[in-house]
């Protein structure tokens, strides 16, 4: 065995799956297959593109598709029974806010959420087919790097209720529709 070789056939089988695998991973390369490309935002409004899950709608719109950098966002955000028959929610559900800057690097709201909660009657409400609760979130822009068009999109977060009472109460995490707000400097 030479050191060419390193056991392979006399002529140089080794050598060859070597230029065939770079052949391939360069193929890959060049088809567009490595790194898939940075999503930015490009549309300034309402964007109904997230999967609807059973039962809840979430929905966000602020109250001003433009504002001055450093001054808040304000968004409505509104959950709604989505199912045929009435579900439980919380009075006060988390809702966590993203955005993709026009960079396309992504921020958020960090909230600690709970696994499981025992849920009472005082603290839920039930929602018949239809029905929604809202709620208001403010967003500083402060400390955005840039203005731009920024996307915007609330998850609603409902922890698994451990009362066996109030039935069904769904939980998980719930995703709106996204909302493109254009932060300008004046």
């Amino acid at each position: 065995m030479n050191m060419y070789n390193h056991g392979d056939d006399a002529g140089g089988a080794g050598l060859r799956r070597g230029l065939a695998a770079a052949a391939v991973a360069a193929a890959f390369g060049l088809a567009g297959c490595a790194v898939p490309a940075v999503y930015r935002p490009t549309d300034p409004g309402a964007r109904y593109d997230a999967p609807h899950r059973e039962p809840y709608r979430v929905e966000i719109a602020p109250a001003t598709s433009r504002v001055i950098l450093g001054e808040p966002v304000v968004f409505r955000v509104r959950v709604v029974n989505g199912a045929e028959s009435p579900v439980w929610i919380p009075r006060d559900p988390a809702v966590v806010l993203t955005w993709i800057y026009p960079s396309g690097v992504r921020d958020n709201l960090v909230k600690d959420l709970p696994a499981a909660v025992h849920f009472g009657p005082g603290e839920s409400l039930q929602l018949g087919p239809g029905e929604s609760i809202e709620r208001m979130v403010r967003v500083r822009t402060d400390a955005f790097p840039r203005p731009g068009l920024v996307e915007f999109r609330a998850v609603v977060s409902i922890p698994r209720n451990t009362n066996p009472e109030l039935d069904p109460f769904p939980g998980g995490r719930f995703v709106s529709n996204a909302y493109g707000v254009q932060v300008a400097l004046r």
